[in-house]
């Protein structure tokens, strides 16, 4: 019998939230954020065209949304992606299930809206960009990239992320030490990967770095 994990069983629901929620789907996700984004990005393509010969066009737009994430953390050109399912979105109504992506999908989506600026002709479209752009708190006069750092070329290992979380809450090295049981210099160590990975030049610029990612709380 299949567990209610397993992505075979999940496909057969047909419930709301196994459309849009589900194991497989997160995986996909935190490949397109973390991991390799390339790859994530062929998935997530694939995907979509499978559910939507399923005629599971919920699950088909969301993936289709991971993909132009996962094509714009590759460095691709991805705010073309964006016309055709954020137009489906009209259409539907969908704003939640674009703005769920956030803060991964606000530098593209910002870009996207920044090049749309005074030539959306159609009105209702128009006011589907400008609440998108509300919502996400997106300001047009800015530089996007400005907006979100970029996520780590090479994703944090969980260990990284305990260090992490450690020094959010105001551990020295040694204290962290203790508590992980690893000697100083591996905390030390940690600290170097840590660092390079985020692009920080310190400790404090790291732990706010990795709460802007959402990385630690």
């Amino acid at each position: 019998m299949l567990s209610p994990c397993d992505s075979g069983a999940q496909d057969g629901y047909r419930l709301l939230a196994q459309d849009l929620e589900y194991l497989a789907l997160a995986q996909l996700r935190w490949d397109a954020c973390f991991g390799d984004a390339l790859a994530a990005a062929g998935d997530a393509a694939a995907q979509a065209t499978a559910a939507e010969r399923a005629g599971r066009y919920r699950r088909a737009l969301k993936l289709r949304l991971i993909h132009a994430l996962a094509e714009h953390r590759a460095g691709r050109p991805a705010t073309a992606l964006l016309e055709p399912l954020l137009q489906t979105a009209c259409r539907e109504g969908f704003v939640r299930l674009v703005l769920d992506e956030a803060p991964w999908i606000t530098p593209l989506l910002a870009a996207y809206l920044a090049a749309m600026q005074g030539g959306e002709g159609d009105p209702i479209y128009a006011e589907y960009l400008r609440q998108l752009q509300a919502s996400a708190h997106i300001a047009l006069d800015a530089d996007p990239a400005q907006d979100m750092p970029a996520p780590p070329a090479e994703p944090l290992t969980r260990k990284e992320l305990h260090v992490l979380q450690l020094l959010a809450e105001g551990y020295s090295n040694s204290a962290i030490a203790e508590k992980m049981v690893v000697a100083d210099t591996t905390v030390r160590t940690h600290l170097r990967h840590i660092n390079a990975k985020l692009g920080a030049g310190s400790r404090t610029q790291a732990v706010a770095l990795a709460r802007r990612l959402r990385l630690i709380p």
